[in-house]
């Protein structure tokens, strides 16, 4: 003779399978802040500062969706590094006055980041230079790079 699940045995079944639910969430989610922590979405933007006698293409990155417990040590340091050695360049250029024609290249090869200026200013002695420098990064932060420039 079967025997009618009592209250008791259903409770518990139901007790159980909202505990098993909710630690696949937690599993998860702590699965997506642990790739997260390593892996930042970033992109690299080259952007134009332009006007009558300036042609300029620079650099800029952007970062979002970082884990809850921020970005590992490794991927911040590649960050910082990158942010610090463009906006040294940055400032390098700003020594110079117009005409500048200046442009930016940023490009992936193997596990290198090199970004690359190129092209002519006028230095404080008013005449023109050329303008080459080229940064290597023995890392790829991202291979997202966004090209808004206008050549």
């Amino acid at each position: 003779m079967k025997t009618k699940p009592t209250s008791f045995k259903i409770t518990i079944i139901c007790v159980a399978a909202i505990v098993l639910i909710a630690f696949s969430l937690i599993v998860i989610w702590l699965s997506i802040q642990g790739y997260r922590y390593y892996n930042p979405n970033f992109e690299i933007h080259i952007f134009t500062r332009e006007s009558e006698d300036l042609y300029w293409e620079y650099p800029s990155y952007t970062t979002w969706g970082d884990s809850a417990f921020g970005t590992s040590p490794k991927v911040y340091e590649a960050i910082k590094e990158f942010a610090d050695e463009t906006t040294a360049v940055d400032e390098w250029l700003h020594t110079y006055q117009l005409p500048i024609d200046v442009t930016c290249e940023v490009v992936i090869q193997g596990d290198q980041t090199i970004v690359t200026y190129e092209g002519t200013a006028t230095n404080q002695n008013g005449e023109a230079e050329n303008i080459y420098k080229q940064l290597v990064f023995d890392f790829v932060i991202t291979e997202n790079i966004i090209d808004h420039s206008v050549r």
